[in-house]
């Protein structure tokens, strides 16, 4: 079962299947994309294309919950489409592709939103009116999709690559989230897959992480017995992102500054210096982790495109302390707040013991 932003997840999941059943004959692997897909992006992604609507297919039928990603809302908003447009033409259309089960689940559907309003008293003629709605396929695009982002994809990059960022800011797009939707020959532009900074660094930042947590990157932190301090820290870091940046062939600059104890390293990408990110590092201390300290979070984010703000925690009361700040202040269990907050454990690792 697909999870769509809507409370009938039964009847939009069954409505969707059955009409990729009677337009596949019940062979999916046969399905004609080309009535659906626009060609070019066909062309260049013609297997992919048919193993996401396979999915769709496959996964509207079954009870494990699926997330949409980009590729299949892409996919499925194109295939919702051209059905509006062909019921527009085909007069007995709600015949076919509506059947009892459908309309059953519609009336269920119809009674729950009833329950929900206040000012119908007269239900058959609210049933009647909702049934049309039920059966109106343009308006799904507003119920399944959270936003119709990746319409706008093209202007959206074209905008970017010109350094106009306005409707890019303004919706909150993140241009990597929907990079496979993109032509071919841009994405070859593109060797890391991601056009924008703040996904470099985030690959970069987990990167260190995973090889923290499973590898032995955490020794570099450790002068034998002792943790490093800030300064020597620092001078780690730069060489672990020159390698890793250089590595990955990406140009960047980036200035490195401790203040107050922390350890800032800001970034800009070649030809887009007026776009800055900030990753920030520092050694947690007791007394800080307050709600002062996410606040002063967000003050700092005000002066970055997006800042990523790591504890280096090298105790066992480092790190449980942390993690109690980020659960009380940052992903509490009433609220979460859009920062990005990691945590390295640079605890020394136990060796497991050896068998006898």
């Amino acid at each position: 079962m697909i999870y769509f932003e809507t409370n009938h997840q039964k009847l939009f999941n069954y409505l969707i299947h059955h009409f990729l059943e009677i337009e596949c004959l019940e062979e999916i692997e046969q399905i004609d994309l080309s009535w659906y897909i626009p060609s070019k992006f066909l062309e260049e992604n013609e297997e992919k294309c048919l193993e996401t609507i396979k999915e769709i297919y496959y996964w509207t039928n079954d009870n494990t919950k699926q997330q949409l990603g980009p590729f299949h809302e892409y996919v499925l908003y194109h295939f919702l489409r051209e059905l509006s447009d062909l019921q527009d033409e085909l007069d007995d259309f709600n015949e076919i592709y509506f059947d009892n089960t459908a309309i059953t689940l519609m009336k269920k559907a119809i009674k729950e939103d009833y329950e929900y309003e206040e000012d119908v008293t007269n239900y058959e003629e609210y049933q009647k009116e909702m049934l049309k709605y039920y059966r109106k396929i343009y308006d799904y695009s507003d119920v399944l999709f959270r936003d119709l982002d990746f319409c706008l994809i093209d202007d959206i990059y074209n905008n970017h690559k010109k350094g106009d960022l306005f409707l890019e800011k303004k919706l909150g797009i993140d241009l990597d989230y929907y990079f496979e939707l993109l032509p071919k020959d841009i994405q070859n532009q593109y060797k890391t897959g991601h056009i924008c900074l703040h996904g470099d660094l985030k690959e970069m930042l987990t990167s260190f992480k995973n090889k923290i947590e499973y590898g032995n990157l955490s020794k570099l932190f450790w002068n034998n017995l002792e943790a490093k301090i800030l300064e020597q820290i620092e001078i780690l870091l730069d060489n672990l992102m020159v390698a890793y940046f250089v590595n990955q062939e990406i140009e960047l600059k980036w200035k490195k500054k401790i203040e107050n104890n922390i350890l800032n390293f800001t970034f800009v990408k070649r030809f887009e210096e007026n776009e800055k990110y900030l990753l920030s590092f520092q050694i947690p201390v007791f007394e800080n982790l307050t709600e002062s300290l996410r606040e002063e979070f967000f003050k700092v984010c005000k002066d970055y495109e997006q800042a990523d703000f790591i504890f280096l925690c090298f105790t066992n009361e480092d790190y449980n302390n942390v993690n109690k700040f980020i659960d009380n202040y940052i992903y509490t269990s009433n609220l979460i707040y859009y920062l990005n907050v990691w945590v390295y454990d640079l605890r020394p690792k136990v060796a497991p013991s050896k068998k006898k």
